[in-house]
């Protein structure tokens, strides 16, 4: 019988046996006189009985109307206050997020902005999952993580991705490397040149490097010597500044080896920089709560003031 039972009638029954007016329940309501009556008149034939009596234009419960408010009442009363918590729990902030990040640039540059928002947001938890953009491709699309911060990929159809910032690419290497094969970090570009060094490559395929000559000599096949692949930016750093060959590197990794004491040096390029594009990427098939959503837009304000 209740799958044929609006939960409306069931409300406009309660107002109208508390107040036992038409008139009050309807104000109550912000219904018409007319169509409480009309909605008592439709919940009495669904369920068999009378509830009200009218005796002299004035109402009269019955002895089942008496029942049914008794049981309804606290149900109502349970449901309206189940639906207020719930309601105002979307505006506070809380749960747990799990995130996406490149090792490299997601420590140097979104851990600080991450901490300074967990910070004014004491009831959310964060977990930290490092990774490179297709391993964030297959994460966001198994539901295992919330949002990703990722460089440039080609991602699934689900995913959708929105600019957040952009890092500068550069060949470099150390000084000491540069002085062993006496090269000029400045020395003008020439493609049978820079195919006779030795290079760190970051993951095997050496994709950077090949965008790298791609975009400065329209290179697509290049034949060069890899003395190392590693998946690990800082780890490049590291083969980088003790002079095991040259690697290409952000622009912040390098400022950063610089202020250790590192002296890496960068190559002159004629054309413009080359340029990494960070998005910020998530499911746009998922429902994302609240904490997600909030934590996503910090991140997008936080860059456009930068």
């Amino acid at each position: 019988m209740i799958s044929n039972i609006n939960l409306n009638l069931i409300r406009v029954f309660e107002s109208v046996y508390r107040h036992m007016s038409m008139t009050a329940a309807s104000k109550e309501l912000n219904m018409t006189q007319s169509g409480v009556s009309q909605n008592i008149k439709l919940l009495e034939d669904l369920i068999g009985f009378t509830l009200f009596d009218r005796v002299k234009q004035k109402l009269m419960m019955t002895p089942k109307a008496q029942q049914l408010y008794e049981k309804s009442l606290p149900l109502l009363q349970g449901l309206d206050a189940t639906l207020s918590e719930l309601s105002s729990q979307e505006f506070l902030i809380q749960g747990h997020i799990t995130i996406g990040l490149p090792i490299e640039y997601g420590n140097n540059m979104i851990l600080p902005i991450l901490s300074e928002w967990a910070s004014e947001n004491k009831l959310v938890t964060m977990k930290i999952l490092y990774g490179h953009a297709s391993e964030m491709n297959n994460l966001l699309l198994q539901g295992r993580i919330d949002f990703a911060i990722v460089d440039s990929f080609e991602f699934s159809n689900t995913i959708k991705t929105e600019d957040l910032s952009f890092e500068r690419l550069f060949l470099c290497g150390s000084d000491s490397y540069l002085k062993k094969l006496k090269i000029k970090s400045n020395y003008k570009q020439d493609y049978k040149f820079f195919s006779t060094l030795d290079y760190i490559a970051y993951l095997e395929g050496e994709p950077v490097i090949r965008q790298w000559f791609k975009f400065h000599f329209k290179k697509a096949n290049i034949n060069i010597r890899i003395k190392t692949h590693l998946m690990d930016v800082h780890g490049m750093g590291t083969l980088i500044s003790n002079g095991l060959g040259v690697g290409i590197l952000p622009l912040h990794v390098i400022k950063k080896l610089n202020k250790q004491g590192h002296k890496i040096k960068c190559f002159k390029e004629s054309a413009p920089d080359l340029i990494n594009k960070i998005s910020l990427a998530y499911n746009c098939e998922r429902t994302l709560p609240p904490a997600v959503g909030e934590a996503m837009s910090f991140l997008q304000s936080k860059f456009k003031q930068d």
